[in-house]
């Protein structure tokens, strides 16, 4: 049985509690879904285990706070692009977490190539932050300047939700020609089955 996946782009920036809020309720319905999107600032996102309390100093200097289903650390959303990339039970997204993480930025890889040189990064780091991009993770998209793509997960018993951010600070390209090449070369790369466009 295939499992068709919906797509959807906005480049409208979206309110963070918003963004949480989409996220949730197609993970909670299961829904094969690709989601591109943007975030209306200041705000930052912070992991699922991660304590808002840490993060009051930004809330008075007007940050909004908000924690993603998946795991990971804080991210600062400024020029960037996030996605969030949902696989019911019983599909190989759902069953080989290690192997569609990579996939998923081996996808972001290729679509960035004629951009920027990227690479993986297969090291474990030898002490962490609670910000994500200040430190580089096992299977982060890197460039000589510093991290360009991190990717976390949350797995529930009917579903799982990755969530992704590309840095674009360095990156001259468009909202809209950025989401067709992930489309693209994540059909490629993960071998998704058919879309519903």
């Amino acid at each position: 049985m295939h499992n068709k996946f919906r797509i959807e782009i906005s480049d409208q920036q979206i309110e963070p509690e918003k963004n949480i809020e989409i996220d949730r309720n197609l993970f909670q319905k299961s829904k094969p879904t690709i989601r591109i999107y943007r975030w209306k600032g200041p705000v930052i996102s912070i992991g699922c285990a991660q304590d808002e309390n840490e993060f009051r100093s930004f809330i008075k200097q007007g940050y909004k706070v908000v924690k993603r289903l998946s795991s990971g650390f804080a991210v600062e959303h400024k020029d960037d692009i996030c996605f969030s990339i949902i696989f019911p039970k019983n599909t190989d997204g759902f069953n080989k977490i290690k192997q569609t993480l990579l996939k998923i930025q081996l996808g972001i890889k290729e679509a960035l190539k004629d951009y920027i040189e990227l690479k993986l990064n297969l090291k474990e780091p030898t002490k962490y932050s609670k910000f994500c991009f200040t430190t580089s993770s096992k299977y982060d998209l890197i460039s000589n300047k510093g991290k360009v793509s991190g990717v976390a997960f949350y797995r529930s018993n009917k579903a799982i939700i990755y969530q992704g951010t590309i840095n674009l600070n360095s990156i001259k390209i468009p909202f809209k020609k950025i989401a067709k090449l992930l489309i693209k070369n994540w059909t490629k790369n993960i071998k998704l089955s058919k879309f519903n466009l």
